[in-house]
């Protein structure tokens, strides 16, 4: 499970990991996702349209 803090000096998205224990503790996930990517770069994903129009001649296994 995921979690995001807006808490200053805490702000960001965590892992909540389990421990046998029975704790729950919050990792700081320091790989961005997709979305702070795209918000950082000033891009977005492409539509389906989009996507088969600039990798729709590459050869795939049917179903994938």
């Amino acid at each position: 499970m995921k979690v995001t803090l807006t808490e200053p000096g805490l702000a960001g998205s965590y892992d909540v990991v389990e421990h046998e224990d029975g704790r729950l503790v919050l990792e700081k996930n320091l790989e961005p996702d997709s979305a702070q990517l795209h918000e950082r770069h000033g891009t977005r994903p492409l539509s389906d349209e989009e996507f088969d129009e600039v990798f729709g001649d590459l050869p795939h296994q049917p179903g994938e």
